[in-house]
């Protein structure tokens, strides 16, 4: 199966979080980097971010995926692609065609780029989400790649507006997953996905703009609103994976001939309140020190759900840095006051 080694990669939303770390990624392992973002002032951004990089970097402005040939002056001549942009709206109250039409038709727009003016492509990675598997993330489930989210799809069709925000979400990274499936079949090029539980890590925004956009804000809730020993044992509704992690599997996707054709699930496992409060370190004075006994943290798991991604460090050859270290250098990244408590209502 075609895989690359060198050459161009396009990769799309550029200025997201995520996107940097993949962008980064592919930097440091020597590949040019063409990608997309929809102003010139986010392009500035971006081309701050990795100045050092500069002859190996190029922006492409595409204001609006969803309108026909928005892609086609970013594929000519890219020997990969990864697919990162797509709606983060999980609470979207309207039609559920307001978060899935744009992630669907940003892949099938791409996809028809590509089939015009991308004859070079060997291999594209999406970018998905495991919310793509399934819908009942409670303790005792469990996931792996073979999965799919059918059920937030029913219960979009069913209820239409009415259907919570996350179903909506879910339902959106299912069908772009399948409509990427579906142009990748008997395509010139071959396709591996790659699904991201919660994405923490050290905010690179933060350290250009300063702006509050990272998905380490993710924390901040954790923080602010305060952590006592009775919480320790408290498992959060989502695991986590970090950025730099997700990078480096993107771009092994890439390079790694046995990953054609494959799904991916990127995931850390479960992220505990006692996580939280191992990486606060006795920083924050409303965070109660962390339980610190090993027989304690192996109890959390089966708290939680299972979302199994041991097939990535399998196949593409990495091993995924602690969760420890991924929260202690979240919370070191994002300014103090993100995390301070609320202010008391005035009466």
């Amino acid at each position: 199966m075609p895989a690359i080694t060198s050459g161009r990669v396009l990769v799309t939303g550029g200025s997201g979080f995520l996107a940097l770390y993949v962008i980064r990624a592919l930097l440091e392992r020597g590949f040019s980097v063409r990608y997309t973002v929809r102003s010139e002032s986010k392009a500035a951004f971006v081309d701050a971010l990795f100045k050092e990089h500069a002859a190996r970097l190029e922006a492409v402005i595409v204001a609006d995926m969803a309108l026909p040939g928005a892609y086609d002056a970013a594929v000519p001549g890219v020997d990969g692609i990864v697919h990162v942009a797509s709606p983060v709206d999980v609470t979207n109250a309207g039609a559920p065609e307001l978060v899935t039409g744009p992630a669907v038709g940003g892949v099938t727009g791409l996809a028809e780029s590509v089939a015009a003016h991308g004859g070079a492509l060997k291999r594209w990675v999406q970018v998905s989400s495991v919310g793509a598997l399934g819908a009942d993330f409670t303790q005792g489930a469990a996931y792996a790649e073979a999965d799919w989210n059918d059920e937030s799809v029913r219960v979009c069709a069913e209820l239409g507006a009415g259907a919570e925000g996350i179903h909506k979400y879910n339902a959106s990274k299912v069908l772009a997953e399948r409509a990427f499936w579906a142009a990748a079949a008997g395509a010139s090029w071959d396709g591996v996905s790659v699904l991201p539980s919660m994405i923490m890590a050290p905010e690179l925004q933060y350290a250009l703009s300063g702006a509050s956009v990272g998905l380490g804000l993710g924390l901040a809730p954790l923080v602010a609103g305060g952590i006592s020993e009775s919480q320790l044992g408290d498992v959060a509704p989502w695991h986590i994976v970090d950025a730099r992690d997700v990078g480096h599997v993107v771009v092994a996707a890439l390079t790694t001939p046995e990953a054609g054709g494959e799904r991916f699930i990127a995931s850390n496992g479960i992220l505990s309140l006692n996580d939280v409060a191992l990486a606060a370190g006795g920083a924050f004075d409303n965070v109660v020190q962390a339980n610190p006994d090993p027989a304690f943290a192996a109890a959390l798991p089966a708290k939680s759900y299972v979302v199994d991604g041991s097939k990535a460090e399998r196949v593409l050859g990495f091993t995924y840095r602690p969760v420890r270290e991924t929260l202690e250098d979240t919370l070191a990244s994002v300014p103090r006051e993100v995390f301070a408590p609320a202010p008391a209502a005035q009466s």
